[in-house]
């Protein structure tokens, strides 16, 4: 199994409950450590946005869980627009108010779009989005205007560690995949996702790898297709594999280090004390 990249030979990724160190090559000096949260699906709509209108942050319950680390990420489950119409014949849509950001920003860094929410209201109330976040300073990834953008990988720099996030949605409906004229998210495409990690180290220079899957049904664990894909990343040349597998609330991560890692952790932002 190939081992990480000389200049990284030491890598935190803290996921909430669970942190998985990638120390492959031991040096005489001591090298840079980056901690990473990855949260689940950040859903906004319903009791957070009722303790917004209160004045009150809903991520307020597991604020500590962020406290500290260098790099927050979570996946944005819904549309954060007031433009847009209802996408139709779908039977769960969620929408929020602007205002709603101003708590992201507080806890997140960046958030992913590539999910099977964020199209919800339409390409208009997308853009809309992509501008909001951008105002906001909140960095996005798995998401853009176009096609290219969608699939661009947002690049964050720490400790002098250059980390390139990927996003991909594999869960219907595809039709909020970006377009070469048109704002969406990134679907997951085989050879499209290899291209895009070789991509991120060969054209944005970036020391770390990670791409973000957003897929599959309430399934106690990942399934052959998931389990294969991941392993297409790694040999790619992902250094982990982070994956929302949708409404059970749980990640699973796989990383190309001496040994292969599953950690598993309750990573759920839908349920917040709100009242």
């Amino acid at each position: 199994m190939k081992s990480l990249p000389s200049s990284i030979t030491k890598f935190a990724a803290l996921c909430v409950c669970a942190v998985l160190y990638m120390n492959t090559v031991k040096a005489q000096t001591p090298e840079p450590v980056v901690s990473v949260v990855f949260a689940g699906d950040i859903m906004l709509e319903g009791g957070p946005q009722r303790a917004i209108r209160r004045g009150r942050d809903p991520f307020a319950g597991v604020a500590h869980l962020f406290k500290g680390a260098d790099i927050r990420l979570g996946n944005l489950e819904c549309v954060v627009a007031t433009v847009g119409s209802v996408e139709p014949e779908k039977p769960n849509v969620f929408r929020v108010h602007p205002r709603a950001l101003n708590h992201v920003r507080r806890h997140f860094d960046a958030v992913g779009l590539a999910n099977n929410h964020s199209g919800d209201y339409g390409p208009q109330a997308f853009a809309q989005m992509l501008a909001l976040l951008k105002q906001s300073g909140l960095g996005y990834y798995g998401g853009g205007h176009d096609l290219k953008e969608a699939h661009r990988p947002l690049i964050l720099e720490r400790q002098g560690i250059r980390i390139a996030i990927l996003g991909y949605n594999e869960f219907q409906p595809r039709n909020f995949e970006a377009d070469h004229d048109r704002p969406g998210v990134a679907w997951s495409e085989d050879e499209q996702v290899v291209r895009d990690i070789q991509d991120a180290r060969r054209v944005w220079n970036a020391d770390v790898v990670i791409p973000v899957m957003h897929w599959g049904w309430e399934e106690p664990m990942a399934n052959a297709r998931q389990r294969a894909l991941a392993r297409l990343m790694i040999d790619a040349g992902a250094d982990a594999v982070m994956a929302v597998i949708r409404t059970n609330c749980k990640t699973r991560i796989n990383t190309r280090a001496n040994l292969f890692f599953i950690v598993w952790a309750t990573l759920c932002l839908k349920v917040f004390q709100t009242r």
